[in-house]
């Protein structure tokens, strides 16, 4: 099962809309081709990315397609 969870740093104070937003539009891009998978986006002591259960050459197409995310604008609120 694909995991992916990403953490903001918490003294960034990140808004919970942005997280929320940054969540769904992963889902959407991401897991709706995946047939199990779990999207974690929350605050943590450091900013981080981290992708589980699949195997490395998918986990560097899933970070493009988060970098493509991330740079996109379309899905903030």
């Amino acid at each position: 099962m694909l995991r992916i969870n990403v953490c903001f740093d918490a003294s960034k104070k990140v808004p919970a809309k942005i997280q929320q937003a940054l969540r769904a539009e992963i889902e959407k891009e991401i897991l709706s081709n995946y047939e199990r998978g779990v999207v974690s986006v929350g605050k943590g002591s450091s900013a981080e990315v981290s992708i589980s259960g699949v195997d490395d050459d998918e986990k560097k197409v899933i970070m493009q397609k988060l970098e493509d995310i991330w740079q996109s604008d379309s899905w903030l609120p």
